[in-house]
């Protein structure tokens, strides 16, 4: 289930703000593979 949370607000581009929610509310930019920047990103990689 924290998978689906995660992309939701992490990953996944909301229709109406064209943006995630975590672009929102945070300075993370992530490209390309979203997955895998954000596993590269956690501080257990």
């Amino acid at each position: 289930m924290k998978e689906v949370i995660v992309f939701y607000r992490i990953i996944r581009k909301h229709q109406a703000i064209d943006k995630t929610p975590s672009e929102l509310t945070t300075d993370i930019k992530l490209t390309g593979n979203k997955w895998l920047n954000l596993i590269n990103l956690s501080p257990l990689h």
